[in-house]
């Protein structure tokens, strides 16, 4: 009985510091300042490592500032476009647009090649706004841009990983205390089923 009570204390304890399941989705949050104004917001990925394309977007919330009115541009209302190579790459806490691949990712409202409310990473040649080496943005006034090049950080999280989140130690303390309360219950249990029976009894059985 106290190999069973010990062994369920254990198994509580250990859970309680088990490792929680959580998505494999990452959220990166994005701070770009771009001429007058700016992109800020957030990009969802998949969780996908290493080069991305496209698909392994499954989320974003971005407000566009060019200095004097705003726009947010979302998974709803607008598209995503990789275009000429994979440049956007994804590492444990960081979203990286390599300015040399040769690659452009475009966010834009509400389709592609529309020409107006667009965030686009460009690369050395210009293809995306036409302003080789930057990154720009437009709404409905002029077109804001700012030059860059090599490795450029995109967005950064500070989130610890799913697989790290461990429930709080409180409860592995709380699983622990059960478990002694429920050996100290056995055993008191055991002693008393172990003890004579008191002299009156005996003498009325008898």
């Amino acid at each position: 009985m106290r190999k069973i009570l010990l062994a369920s204390a254990l198994a509580t304890a250990l859970a309680a510091g088990a490792p929680a399941i959580g998505s494999a989705s990452v959220i990166f949050n994005v701070n770009q300042t771009i001429g007058a104004g700016g992109v800020t917001g957030t990009i969802t990925t998949d969780g996908t490592l290493g080069a991305l394309a496209a698909a392994n977007l499954v989320d974003w919330a971005l407000t566009l500032n060019d200095g004097a009115s705003t726009f947010l541009l979302n998974s709803a209302n607008s598209e995503v476009g990789f275009i000429l190579g994979k440049a956007l790459s994804e590492t444990a806490s960081q979203l990286l647009f390599d300015t040399a691949n040769g690659g452009i990712v475009l966010f834009q409202n509400p389709t592609l090649g529309s020409g107006q409310n667009f965030w686009c990473l460009d690369n050395p040649f210009g293809d995306c706004a036409s302003r080789p080496g930057t990154e720009s943005l437009r709404i409905n006034g002029p077109t804001q841009s700012a030059a860059w090049q090599g490795i450029v950080v995109i967005g950064a999280t500070d989130a610890v990983p799913p697989s790290a989140i461990r429930l709080p130690a409180t409860l592995i303390l709380l699983g622990l205390g059960f478990g002694a309360l429920m050996l100290y219950s056995a055993r008191r249990a055991e002693k008393e089923s172990d003890d004579p029976l008191p002299v009156e009894v005996m003498e009325k059985a008898a």
